[in-house]
């Protein structure tokens, strides 16, 4: 456990200066407790001890020593004082007042289902397709409910669960990690502004829910059926095209073109600089089935990074985007107009 608390804290890392306390590590009861006011992590560890102390500094003692005794030096009502001692080693830390720390709600909400933990490593992926764009705080987070969801609008992700949620909930990227780090199957419950996360170990997350609606991002996913065109890659030959294209692409677009043929290949060009790069890649498909299509390269690259050796690829018409199916993600590319 110690191991996963330390990853976990480094999480918690901050240079807050306008609340200082969010630093540290909240020692109560027997457990150690953070939050950065949006997420917050609640850790059963027995230490004896109560206080906040600095979360860089407790870290640094916990990789200094394998089982740490930790002891109050102070006396009660003042500033916190703590002993960190193994062997020869000991470490005294001054710290805060709990009385300063943030209250982490813990109310346990109304239960709306759980996730296994084999969904973990595809929640964790997911985090590749949120959005950065505050504008838009919805697709700044992973959208759980029957499926996994995480959209950027111009890359999605959509993974069917077996078993879906009561309702839907937002996972913060941060949440994502945590949930990584401990792992196991975790309990959901949602109240009116807060989403609380349990596992077996005790260990619970909670973050601060959004009022907003995910983007319905089953209506730009097109249907697959039998007749639609199907081609496969070979992962490595694709990656080193586009590796060895990338020099040559435009800088703002990095716009990468696959011509789907008889002879297929992949081509990028800045016509600012007239460079240009093309190459052919070992794909063929009908005649009926040739299209010629463009895409930011470094999404695809991105998208690759995720999926096995040998890549399935749907695909539509030049506009329309295109299904990356591997054995458990089906991923759209949202293609650049020729």
């Amino acid at each position: 456990m110690k191991k996963l608390i330390i990853k976990a804290a480094k999480l918690f890392f901050n240079a807050n200066t306008v609340l200082p306390i969010l630093e540290d590590a909240a020692f109560i009861g027997d457990t150690i407790q953070w939050t950065d006011s949006d997420v917050s992590l609640i850790v059963p560890f027995k230490s004896g001890i109560t206080g906040a102390i600095p979360t860089r500094l407790l870290v640094k003692g916990l990789e200094m020593m394998e089982n740490p005794q930790f002891k109050n030096l102070n006396k009660p009502n003042n500033p916190p004082q703590v002993e960190m001692k193994e062997g020869k080693e000991r470490i005294v830390l001054a710290g805060d007042m709990l009385d300063n720390f943030p209250r982490i709600p813990n109310l346990k909400g109304k239960a709306v289902g759980s996730l296994p933990a084999e969904v973990i490593p595809l929640l964790k992926d997911s985090i590749l397709f949120q959005s950065s764009n505050d504008l838009r705080p919805a697709m700044t987070y992973t959208y759980v409910d029957g499926h996994i969801a995480a959209t950027d609008a111009h890359r999605l992700m959509f993974v069917k669960l077996d078993e879906p949620l009561k309702e839907g909930i937002f996972l913060h990227e941060k949440v994502i990690k945590l949930i990584e780090i401990f792992g196991g199957d975790w309990m959901v419950s949602l109240s009116t502004a807060h989403l609380r996360l349990e596992n077996s170990d005790g260990v619970v997350i909670v973050s601060k829910h959004p009022d907003c609606r995910f983007p319905d991002w089953k209506v730009v996913v097109p249907a697959v059926d039998a007749k639609t065109p199907c081609v496969t890659f070979n992962k490595k030959e694709i990656q080193k095209a586009l590796k060895n294209g990338k020099p040559f692409a435009n800088l703002s677009t990095n716009m990468g073109v696959f011509k789907l043929g008889k002879t297929s290949t992949y081509s990028t060009a800045d016509v600012d600089f007239s460079v240009s790069y093309e190459t052919e890649i070992g794909v063929s498909v009908p005649k009926d089935h040739e299209i010629e299509i463009a895409f930011n390269s470094n999404f695809v690259n991105e998208i690759l990074s995720l999926c096995g050796e040998t890549v399935k690829v749907n695909y539509f018409s030049r506009t329309k985007p295109v299904i990356f199916d591997d054995k458990y993600l089906l991923m759209p590319l949202m293609p650049w107009t020729l």
